[in-house]
């Protein structure tokens, strides 16, 4: 995972709490996402004001511009409209919003499902490492209440993507460990037994 990359932009949402974001490609900005940015498990940053959503991606598809539907834009102008589309193809995310990060001098923290919702081209980028630190720790203390909102013991992919958040969590937060290993195990010990 890379600090401080652009990832993409919001192009649109399943829900409330769920997004869609095209990710940027060669041409598109100055330096595109490497592919390891676009992990399932990588956590991210919506929007550029005082309050961000935060999500952690979990999921992400190839999408042909047949199963995009029909083009409202002449071929000429696609570059202008749709530049995402230009080789026929774009990378889309699954980004499950889990809450909101404030300014570093307000400290506002907000874990579950975010009161804000992102507009159409916000910005997405990948979570410094100061604020991911931030955003999961509060006064010293762990804070995973995002957790029971991504249905681990329904999708693989978002176990997988948990999984995954988890373990770099460990690696991050390391005087947490103890904690986040035993979540990190219950939640692959109940998803082996509901299998």
């Amino acid at each position: 995972m890379s600090d401080s990359v652009v990832l993409g932009k919001i192009v649109g949402s399943r829900d409330h709490s769920h997004y869609l974001v095209a990710v940027y490609r060669e041409g598109e900005i100055e330096s595109p996402p490497a592919p390891r940015d676009c992990a399932i498990g990588n956590f991210v940053k919506i929007g550029e004001g005082d309050q961000n959503i935060v999500g952690i991606i979990v999921s992400s598809q190839i999408v042909s511009e047949e199963g995009l539907g029909m083009h409202f834009s002449p071929a000429r102008e696609m570059g202008v409209f749709t530049p995402e589309l230009l080789d026929g193809a774009a990378r889309i995310l699954l980004v499950s919003g889990i809450g909101i990060l404030g300014s570093e001098t307000d400290g506002a923290v907000e874990t579950g499902i975010p009161s804000l919702s992102p507009a159409i081209h916000d910005p997405v980028s990948i979570m410094s490492i100061g604020d991911i630190k931030r955003f999961h720790l509060n006064d010293g203390r762990l804070n995973l209440g995002y957790l029971p909102l991504l249905p681990v013991k329904n999708d693989p992919g978002v176990k997988a993507a948990v999984s995954r958040a988890l373990r770099m969590l460990v690696s991050l937060l390391p005087e947490q460990k103890a904690v986040i290993e035993l979540m990190l195990q219950e939640i692959e010990w109940s998803y082996r037994v509901e299998l």
